[in-house]
Order: C-alpha cells, then structure tokens, then sequence
C-alpha cells in the first residue's frame, strides 16, 4: 500500500475517487542530508509527506540555532502560516538524513480541500500536532532537563540515535556536555 495513503487513512475514511486525485497531486522527492527544506525568510511553496527519513524544525536567534522539534517518518511537515499566506517561513526545516519526501504545492492543497476526505484529515492531523507542541511547552516548563530526556527515549527512542547530540541538547535546552552526563548516567542505571 502506498504510505501516503496508508498515513492518511489512520486519520480519516478515504474513498478511492479522493485517493486518486491525492496521488495525482504529489511528486516524489529525494532529499540530501543537511539540505535546508524550507528556509526562515523565505516563502514556503509546499506541503510535504515524509515518507522516509527525519527532519528538524529550527530558527536562528542571536546568533545561535534553536531546535523545536522533530518530524520522523512517515509524517506530514509544512510551514502551514507560510504556505497558506504566502508569508516567509518563522523556521527553518532541515533534513537531518536522506528523505523520501511527496510534495504538493499550496494551490493544489486548495483543490484537495473541497473534499470532505482531506479536510477530515487535516483537522486531525491539526489536532494532533498541536496537542504535541502543547506537551513539548508543557514539559519544558515543568520537568528537569533529565526528565524530558527519558521522555523522549520512551516515546521515540529512535531519535537517540538519528539525532546528533547538539541538536538534541539544543532541544531540550542544554549544553551537548550535560546530555552527555545524562547518557552516561541513564547508560549506568540500565546496566544495574
């Protein structure tokens, strides 16, 4: 089964006639690692489908990188205000491995919004991403540093491994030194 649509039905019935004008309005695209998908300042063009691979949300302030999040396949990532209002982008979205991408652009997002299927779709899927960002600005506000560290490694472990250490350290909001600290001590405790 295509993973698109594998994707899209865990969010809403898709009937065939809808599935084929979805299909029709994607295209595959291969990207590099490191490559900058869509770029702060600049106007986002797409809607992208992340069949393969990992991406991370960031903004320059100051001088320096600040991470929000990660995006692991299979998973939908856009820079929705951006793409809708044709207003450049507040992040950067960056490849942190080769990804499998399908792409649409803003206007045929308008088209497959007249069916019923995708609106379904991306009001849950909406939903969804904003309860995760409420979770992130929950958790950053009210548990340590190590805390939400064990945190991510139970809801998604793979990113330990995916994710440099600077990016990761950035996320949680501390020196790539004290996530070491934090590995090493976790790394004991699961050895006793």
């Amino acid at each position: 089964m295509n993973p698109l649509k594998k994707f899209i039905e865990k969010y809403t019935f898709l009937p065939q006639k809808d599935w084929e004008l979805i299909k029709s309005s994607f295209n595959r695209k291969e990207i590099v690692k490191d490559e900058i998908i869509i770029e702060e300042g600049k106007t986002c063009r797409h809607f992208y489908f992340l069949e393969n691979g990992l991406v991370r949300f960031f903004k320059y302030h100051d001088g320096d990188e600040l991470t929000f999040y990660f995006v692991n396949a299979p998973y939908c990532f856009s820079d929705k205000e951006s793409l809708e209002k044709r207003i450049p982008a507040k992040v950067n979205i960056q490849a942190l491995s080769r990804c499998i991408v399908w792409q649409t652009t803003a206007e045929q997002i308008r088209e497959l919004s007249k069916m019923d299927s995708w609106e379904q779709f991306t009001k849950n899927l909406i939903l969804e991403i904003s309860g995760y960002i409420e979770q992130i600005m929950i958790t950053n506000r009210i548990q340590s540093a190590e805390s939400r560290y064990l945190k991510l490694l139970k809801i998604q472990p793979e990113l330990e491994e995916k994710v440099p250490l600077k990016h990761l350290a950035n996320f949680l909001g501390i020196a790539p030194q004290s996530l070491s600290r934090i590995r090493s001590k976790n790394k004991k405790n699961n050895q006793n």
